[in-house]
């Protein structure tokens, strides 16, 4: 859970100690402790997920082994995935590396969709957790393109939501960057349609309007030029 909401949670109880809370503040109270509570249990979910049984004889099993959700099956048929929360958003950007790492001849252009705050951040930085571990992860807001290097691997980050010319594009190097041995995983791509490679991988991340932290990743692999 982000911690402005924790904050704000924080926030409210403790006006609520020295005075009756208005009924709107009683309403973000009661969204927010359950959004909190969800956050609760998918951080005990992923702690499940990644405890080991350590057996006399040195033998570590995985106490609940889990099948990765993004499969290479999966983004060959263009499926879509359910996230429960940022973490599993995360989670989802590191299999996607994996997957590239596995399998050599998958387009290395990433093509992010979504409106703010679906996850795309959050997306990337699971895939850099994988790429090049130790990196710090943030959107490249203002400079445009992030590049993260690790292990002879490099990824390049771009947030191209003020880009609106070809010329911007290529200020910022967009073609050269192409060109290099590194992945590229590019948020707001909907903003330049004409300069995105014929061989690429799109991930549309949508919020859900019942849950507010579910989000749907729809998946589209484009690498048949005939």
């Amino acid at each position: 859970m982000e911690q402005h909401k924790i904050d704000r949670i924080n926030e409210l109880a403790k006006a609520s100690r020295t005075r009756e809370l208005t009924e709107s503040e009683k309403a973000e109270q009661k969204q927010l402790r359950a959004e909190y509570i969800e956050s609760y249990r998918n951080s005990l979910r992923s702690m499940l997920d990644n405890t080991y049984i350590q057996y006399e004889d040195g033998k570590r099993v995985k106490l609940k082994k889990k099948e990765p959700a993004l499969s290479l099956e999966m983004l060959k048929q263009s499926g879509q995935i359910a996230s429960a929360s940022e973490s599993e958003t995360e989670q989802l950007g590191c299999q996607l590396a994996q997957l590239l790492e596995q399998n050599g001849d998958l387009p290395r252009f990433i093509a992010l969709y979504g409106d703010l705050g679906t996850g795309k951040t959050a997306f990337v930085r699971g895939f850099c957790g994988h790429m090049t571990p130790g990196q710090r992860v943030h959107s490249p807001s203002f400079t445009l393109v992030n590049e993260y290097n690790e292990n002879d691997r490099s990824v390049f980050h771009f947030d191209l939501y003020r880009i609106d010319t070809d010329d911007q594009l290529e200020s910022i190097g967009f073609y050269d960057y192409l060109d290099r041995q590194g992945y590229c995983l590019a948020e707001w791509s909907e903003k330049i349609p004409w300069a995105l490679p014929d061989k690429r991988i799109e991930i549309r991340i949508e919020k859900t309007p019942q849950q507010t932290e579910k989000r749907l990743l729809s998946l589209l692999l484009k690498e048949d030029l005939s």
